[in-house]
């Protein structure tokens, strides 16, 4: 028996661990399987998701305000100049 627990079709064969048929056998195994999670894990999670939100939200606004600011700096090298030189 090799794999997820489902007998291959010839033992002494050759080639790959897993046949070819592990997905299906598998389905068999955990069909109608549901796993009980404690209320305490589920807030857990759902505060997890809105922190990884607001952070993703934050990692956005900052890079779009760094990337606008060196747009606006290069415009304004264009426009007037290198900062400090003397016209």
């Amino acid at each position: 028996m090799l794999g997820l627990g489902c007998p291959t079709k010839n033992a002494t064969r050759q080639g790959t661990a897993v046949s070819k048929n592990h997905q299906k056998c598998a389905q068999k195994d955990t069909a109608g399987t549901q796993v009980s999670v404690p209320e305490q894990v589920t807030i857990a999670l759902a505060e997890l998701t809105g922190q990884v939100q607001e952070g993703l939200l934050s990692l956005a606004v900052a890079t779009g305000l760094a990337v606008m600011g060196q747009l606006m700096k290069a415009d304004a090298q264009v426009l007037a100049g290198p900062k400090g030189a003397v016209r």
